[in-house]
């Protein structure tokens, strides 16, 4: 196997990851709420690296053909997930309209538990289709591209470039916190959040139906 193209695989799969990883959407800003609030940031980032770990594995291995070999698998996914996306939207809107409990999370005076910090952010990665349909179907079908042999190589890359953007996200966002000591911070990144995850509530919903 030629290393250079083990190297455009494995580049290939970093890039990919990468666009889809920069986007704003529930577990995005869920880890970045954790990082303001310097709480369970370790764990949090370790369940999105191993999840998309497992996830991108799965679409390697074959998931992303169940999905479009099987229409109303995806189609299930998009309606439960857009549910859960509305859902997300609404108690973004609401801390959008009421930050004093953003802001207390951010000076450490109202965090919730290791448990049930894991358990959402375990829901909010596993729940969401678009981090299913994303790392399953669009990766797998992108690796499986690549050709026999390099699809793991891939893989690595674009588990490497989840880990790396975990890691920066939810170490580095905290730089940004005195900037969110003031309740309109929270405002606005909260109202930004309804509305991304109204869109793609809505987008999913669309599609799907």
């Amino acid at each position: 196997m030629p290393a250079t193209t083990v190297t455009a695989a494995a580049l290939l799969g970093f890039g990919a990851n990468l666009a889809l990883l920069t986007s704003l959407g529930a577990q995005n800003t869920f880890l970045i709420r954790q990082g303001l609030a310097h709480r369970h940031v370790g764990l949090v980032v370790g369940i999105c690296i191993v999840s998309d770990a497992l996830l991108i594995g799965s679409g390697i291995t074959g998931m992303s053909q169940i999905l479009t070999t099987h229409p109303w698998v995806p189609t299930a996914l998009a309606v439960g997930g857009a549910g859960f996306l509305y859902g997300y939207a609404g108690l973004s809107a609401r801390r959008a309209v009421h930050p004093s409990a953003a802001l207390a999370a951010t000076t450490g005076r109202c965090l919730s538990g290791a448990g049930r910090t894991a358990l959402a952010i375990t829901a909010i990665t596993w729940l969401n289709p678009h981090v299913l349909l994303e790392t399953v179907l669009v990766l797998g079908t992108a690796a499986t591209s690549c050709g026999a042999g390099n699809q793991w190589w891939f893989g690595a890359g674009a588990i490497t470039a989840s880990a790396l953007w975990f890691l920066a996200v939810g170490f580095g966002i905290g730089v940004l916190r005195p900037a969110f000591t003031r309740p309109i911070t929270w405002q606005v990144l909260d109202g930004v959040t309804a509305l991304t995850m109204l869109a793609l509530a809505t987008s999913v919903l669309l599609t799907a139906l």
